[in-house]
């Protein structure tokens, strides 16, 4: 099966839950931002949850399909919609008819709108994964007019395709309950960093008082994050040459001048600059989805809970699954 781009849209790339065991090398992680919204709309597609997917950032992405497909949007930044205008439902399992052209356009909510299809896409594997990244090699941003195929699907999707399959496009009524993700907050919990005690007491106490702005100088490698006026920038309680050390997504590290940078998905492997906290795994999602301009507010969570939340997050997707899979075994 394949799709057609008429527009490819401001940035989209073919992302997948990135590629491991080459930090040693300098060789980011990467892929998804949002890898709850990747690995929900895998599941609703019937694919493992490492399929590779797009990740539409911002709108203007035009697709043609050339054979029916199934597939399923999640996150938030976009909408797609029919040709005839039609809006196409998220968080759900949807039939495309062959020779349909599905728009991706603007919403308020949320930064990346992720399009699963039956299958995965059948991109290059480079270095172990699917994801875009081009100092590897892996430049998978969409082209225009580029042809995309996609790897054979599950038994389960050709079911669910049979059940949905008609002339015109068509959606599931079962998905999730409800939102799955609390995108709308804007509390990001953290733990304390290994340099936080070097900071110091005024410096330790604004950065849980008071809150951030993200930059428009952000992106996939990190969001850089402005203080509110009059707040104070955090700072040292004495200078302090640190030797470059491990940093990972989430990481939120003081840059010189007092600034915080927190790393994203491809973000460095190491960093010379002292690591005041770090965002728990749970929230790594809902950071991904904010925008330049919105303001967060950081929260203290122990290891303990930091633990709890992200296998929450996990039984929850595995119980959807099995949900999913129930409907047509």
């Amino acid at each position: 099966m394949a799709i057609r781009v008429i527009k490819p849209g401001a940035y989209t790339t073919v992302q997948d839950t990135g590629r491991y065991g080459h930090q040693r090398y300098g060789v980011p992680v990467s892929g998804s931002m949002d890898r709850f919204a990747g690995a929900l709309a895998n599941i609703l597609c019937g694919n493992p949850w490492d399929a590779a997917l797009l990740e539409i950032s911002f709108h203007g992405t035009r697709l043609f399909f050339d054979e029916d497909h199934l597939v399923a949007f999640t996150g938030g930044g976009a909408r797609a919609f029919t040709e005839e205008g039609m809006e196409l439902p998220m968080d759900r399992t949807i039939f495309i008819p062959q020779f349909s052209v599905i728009d991706i356009r603007y919403h308020p909510e949320g930064s990346r709108l992720y399009m699963a299809m039956a299958g995965g896409m059948d991109i290059p594997v480079v270095m172990g994964s699917r994801s875009s990244y081009p100092p590897v090699g892996a430049d998978h941003q969409l082209r225009d007019k580029g042809i995309y195929r996609t790897l054979p699907a599950s038994e389960w999707a050709g079911k669910v395709m049979g059940q949905l399959k008609g002339r015109k496009v068509n959606a599931a009524k079962w998905g999730p309950a409800d939102a799955m993700m609390a995108y709308g907050s804007h509390e990001v919990r953290v733990m304390k960093g290994p340099e936080w005690d070097r900071f110091s007491a005024a410096s330790r106490t604004a950065f849980f008082n008071g809150g951030f702005i993200i930059s428009r100088d952000s992106d996939r490698m990190g969001y850089r994050l402005e203080s509110e006026k009059g707040k104070e920038r955090p700072s040292l309680r004495e200078p302090h040459d640190m030797i470059s050390t491990a940093v990972t997504k989430g990481t939120v590290q003081v840059v010189p001048g007092g600034e915080l940078m927190i790393l994203m998905s491809d973000a460095q492997t190491t960093g010379g600059y002292p690591r005041i906290a770090q965002v728990i795994a749970a929230d790594l999602p809902l950071l991904a989805q904010k925008r330049p301009g919105e303001q967060i507010l950081f929260r203290e969570v122990s290891e303990a809970m930091a633990e709890d939340l992200y296998l929450r997050q996990i039984r929850d997707l595995l119980r959807l699954e099995k949900n999913c899979k129930a409907k047509y075994i």
